[in-house]
């Protein structure tokens, strides 16, 4: 309250800037910055104004904007759906009763006032009539996926024929273009197959179109598998599927919690461990019945009835939707519906994470509302069955599908036989090279291939002859020898969710260590003080001594002193020494005199991009310090006219 008071235009930016930072790291203080930053324009308008060219208040508040997932384009309505009983123990009955399913499907197909529903009830009507012919289970499951762009649409024809040979019940593709659509309609009338539909979808986000389809078909009385298109079926899933929802290893999710800030851990003890926050004091008792507002008139099914199956990072405790399972009952109908609303009206929130926040696994989210439907659900078997190519443990004949999803790192932990058996060789990305972290924890290069490089290992040309694994139709040669370098111990813990930012320093150490350079010390780099002095930014930034700048006078002189003006801490005169030497450039004929004049009328505005470029190149030399700035120049006129390079000195740099 003291600085927003004080300083309001700082307060703003800063505030526009945590709520980005908590978009990435700690969704639910987004709602609180985001308000604050209101609430600051709101009551001290005239400062903000006053100060805003200093602090870069509205750079910061247009940059909060593109952090924005997707726009309001949602083309949907509950319309599209069947119609509905008004018992909802009478539509739980529909999904296992098969000719109540056909009439209702029939009728659908031949009446409902929506087009694309039409279609769809008709393709279901006959992938159900299909699936009583061929399978002894009550119940009908459909697979559901997307594509679009490249490299995915060009092997729309691997993907189908694979679905085929491997006899999956049925598949509902989501067309996200025009060239996509038609590779589909060519590739089902090249295959003659009833069992593929190819719908039109390219009103609306990705995100927004796969969640919205997913209540039509639930309404139609058909459980629903949602698959990412990047993944490759080994066999039918869909018997482990089943028998994951009947004979569920724990039923979640769990009751009672520790919570702190977003984040949910199964008790202090994990608390600790993953989050090293171990002072009793900021750990939050948490539990769903008081938490929540459980509605009474949605009722919990049985214990231990699943609901839904999802699937976990293989290294990290949060959710990913790239494949999961929905019982078409009218308890995940309802979650679906008002999943779609809150994805919406919430276009800054991440699919995954309010989707995980939805089920109230792992983290908690704003925009998930307090009352909804809390449904059972399970974890798929990602160690053994459903992998994906972070890692698996599973072997050539137990594994039903891939995702060719991996993590942003580029090594993974070491298991104990690994480290017992291996010796660090630091400064190497190489597949088996190891690097030792700041907490003492050895991790190994991992195996590692673009998605362009996968689709054409398990899609491509050989994707149709290859290696035969007893009952698993075969694939390439060259997919199962990836398979088998990717297959690993799984990790000793799971950190916290993976999706947002958190771990971002463990990236930047990873990158750090393979180069063999020194690590960040980022309690020096994140310290606020209430003066900061010259010290404090021109020194050393690094554990083991770089400097990030050179300080700009000598120590005991009065640019140390704290009555000396600073901007986030940079000394004025190293601002003025900036401008001097763009002056100096241009007198040598070394700068042109336009650009001469952008940088210095940048510099009086603090822009700290240009600066950093003078300090980065000074000791290579005159010629290479005003080749870079017209680099600077050049690239900012044609990027972005109005930001700077990284931004002003008062701006969120992100």
């Amino acid at each position: 309250e003291k600085y927003m008071h004080t300083c309001p235009a700082g307060a703003a930016t800063f505030a526009a800037t945590a709520a980005m930072l908590a978009l990435m790291s700690n969704p639910s203080l987004f709602e609180r910055f985001s308000h604050l930053a209101h609430f600051v324009l709101s009551l001290h308008m005239e400062e903000v104004l006053a100060g805003a060219s200093t602090w870069g208040v509205f750079y910061a508040l247009s940059k909060l904007q593109k952090f924005a997932t997707r726009a309001f384009d949602l083309v949907w309505s509950t319309r599209e759906l069947l119609p509905l009983p008004a018992d909802p123990a009478e539509f739980d009955r529909i999904r296992l009763d098969g000719a109540a399913r056909a009439a209702r499907l029939d009728a659908a197909a031949l009446t409902h006032e929506h087009a694309p529903t039409r279609q769809l009830a008709a393709f279901l009507a006959t992938v159900a009539r299909h699936q009583e012919q061929t399978r002894q289970r009550e119940e009908v499951v459909v697979y559901l996926t997307a594509v679009g762009g490249q490299p995915f649409s060009d092997h729309i024809t691997g993907f189908f024929r694979r679905a085929l040979a491997v006899n999956l019940p049925g598949l509902i593709v989501l067309c996200m273009d025009t060239e996509a659509h038609n590779r589909c309609e060519a590739a089902v009338a090249n295959e003659s197959t009833e069992l593929i539909l190819c719908v039109f979808a390219i009103e609306g986000h990705v995100v927004l179109i796969k969640h919205a389809f997913i209540p039509a078909i639930l309404s139609a009385g058909v459980d629903t598998v949602w698959i990412d298109f990047d993944t490759f079926i080994f066999r039918d899933p869909t018997d482990d599927i089943v028998h994951a929802r009947d004979n569920p290893f724990r039923v979640l999710p769990q009751r009672e919690r520790i919570r702190y800030g977003s984040f949910l851990f199964e008790n202090a003890t994990e608390m600790c461990a993953v989050s090293k926050i171990c002072d009793a004091r900021q750990h939050w008792h948490f539990n769903i019945s008081s938490d929540f507002d459980v509605d009474p008139a949605s009722a919990t099914p049985s214990d231990g009835e699943v609901e839904m199956l999802v699937t976990e990072h293989w290294d990290a405790r949060c959710l990913n939707n790239g494949l999961f399972y929905v019982k078409a009952t009218h308890r995940p109908l309802f979650f679906f519906v008002l999943f779609v609303r809150q994805l919406y009206v919430n276009p800054y929130t991440d699919n995954q994470n309010l989707f995980d926040s939805f089920l109230a696994h792992s983290t908690i989210d704003t925009a998930a509302p307090q009352s909804r439907p809390i449904l059972n659900y399970a974890l798929f078997d990602i160690e053994r069955t459903f992998a994906c190519a972070e890692g698996h443990r599973g072997s050539m004949s137990n594994l039903a599908t891939f995702h060719f999803w991996s993590s942003d790192f580029r090594t993974r932990e070491t298991s104990e036989d690994e480290e017992a058996a291996s010796s660090d060789v630091v400064g190497s990305s190489e597949h088996g090279a190891t690097i030792r972290t700041r907490d003492g924890i050895q991790r190994v290069a991992k195996m590692r291939m673009t998605k362009t490089d996968l689709f054409e290992a398990f899609f491509g040309s050989g994707a149709v002859d290859g290696i035969d694994f007893g009952d698993v139709v075969p694939f390439p040669a060259v997919a199962a020898r990836f398979l088998k370098q990717v297959e690993t111990p799984p990790p000793r813990w799971k950190g916290m969710c993976s999706v947002t930012a958190v771990g971002i320093e463990e990236l930047v150490d990873e990158r750090l260590l393979q180069g063999e350079d020194d690590l960040v010390d980022w309690d020096h780099v994140t310290k606020v003080s209430d003066s900061p002095d010259a010290s404090d930014i021109a020194g050393s930034l690094f554990l083991g001594g770089s400097s990030w700048v050179e300080p700009a006078v000598a120590a005991g002189s009065s640019y140390e002193d704290a009555s000396v003006p600073h901007c986030r801490g940079i000394p004025l005169k190293a601002w003025a020494d900036a401008m001097r030497i763009v002056g100096d450039l241009e007198s040598a004929s070394l700068l042109r005199r336009l650009d001469a004049e952008v940088l210095k009328a940048e510099l009086m505005h603090l822009n700290v991009g240009y600066l950093l470029t003078i300090q980065a190149f000074q000791e290579y030399g005159a010629e290479r310090v005003a080749a870079e700035l017209e680099r600077a120049v050049a690239s900012e006129r044609r990027v972005e006219p109005a930001g700077g390079v990284g931004g002003r000195a008062g701006d969120s740099g992100i």
